[in-house]
């Protein structure tokens, strides 16, 4: 997922986009952007 840079992030990320380039579950992705989130470690969700 970091390979895609952070400028595709600027305008936020979702569930689906998280899931679609990490490979990973829809749970996974929910629970890794929560975390990062909280981690103030993300930009701002869709």
């Amino acid at each position: 997922m970091l390979e895609v840079g952070y400028d595709y992030f600027k305008v936020g990320i979702n569930a689906r986009n998280y899931v679609s380039l990490a490979k990973t579950s829809k749970a996974t992705a929910t629970r890794d952007l929560q975390d990062l989130v909280q981690k103030k470690k993300a930009p701002t969700l869709r």
